[in-house]
């Protein structure tokens, strides 16, 4: 009752002042959008947020601004120069750094190919390069996380998926496997055993740590790779 009670407070305030002045679709497009930024930015206090999250809200958002004129049309298009500017320096700065980070978040545009490399040291067949014909009939990589399973498949081509039951919920639970009877597991480094491995398999070794350096120097890593056996 509480949480009605404030949506209409809200849907007052929408009808007084320069909101009651918007057209029908310049509405819409604000109560498309408002409260899914707000619900989305709620759900990122105390965790780790993820920027696709609110992406629901920007349509409402970028139609609004398209229809937008003056100095709102003026900012729009401010903000869309220093998105794109910020994205080129992005990639730029992944591959030759700009300025030194402690922790650096374009790490994550390039850990993928050591991480892979790694991981097809162990799981490609005996002479068969990265990316290679026949590298999809080497070892199975199971992961906890999408993220690893992406990008081990892409720059091995290894079979690499998420292990049921590891991690949340995501696309891959939607596509059932049949679990091969010996495999690798990969996971972020951290103590205790593997236990969402343990309830399909049990571990022949590991962990092993994994670890290294991209192109520009910097650290990245670690993970652990366990062999199980069914």
């Amino acid at each position: 009752l509480g949480r009605l009670g404030l949506l209409g407070r809200l849907g007052r305030l929408g009808r007084l002042g320069r909101l009651g002045r918007l057209g029908r679709l310049d509405r819409i497009c604000l109560w498309a959008s408002a409260p899914v930024a707000v619900g989305f930015a709620l759900a990122a206090v105390g965790g780790p947020p993820e920027a696709h999250w609110s992406v629901p809200a920007w349509l409402g958002a970028g139609l609004g601004l398209s229809r937008s004129a003056g100095r709102l049309l003026r900012l729009a298009w401010v903000g869309a120069w220093l998105g794109a500017f910020a994205s080129v320096a992005l990639l730029v700065h992944a591959h030759h750094p700009l300025v030194p980070l402690r922790l650096d978040p374009a790490v994550r545009l390039t850990e993928g190919e050591v991480v892979a490399h790694a991981v097809g040291r162990w799981a490609l067949p005996l002479g068969i390069a990265a990316g290679g014909g026949g590298a999809a009939g080497g070892t199975p990589v199971l992961t906890e996380r999408y993220q690893e399973a992406a990008l081990i498949g892409y720059h091995t081509g290894l079979p690499a998926w998420v292990l049921p039951g590891c991690g949340r919920a995501g696309q891959d639970d939607l596509w059932p496997r049949a679990l091969p009877e010996r495999a690798f597991f990969v996971r972020p480094a951290r103590s205790g055993p593997p236990d969402c491995a343990l309830a399909h398999y049990q571990v022949i070794s590991g962990p092993h740590l994994i670890r290294g350096q991209d192109e520009a120097g910097r650290a990245v890593g670690p993970w652990q790779l366990f062999e199980v056996r069914r």
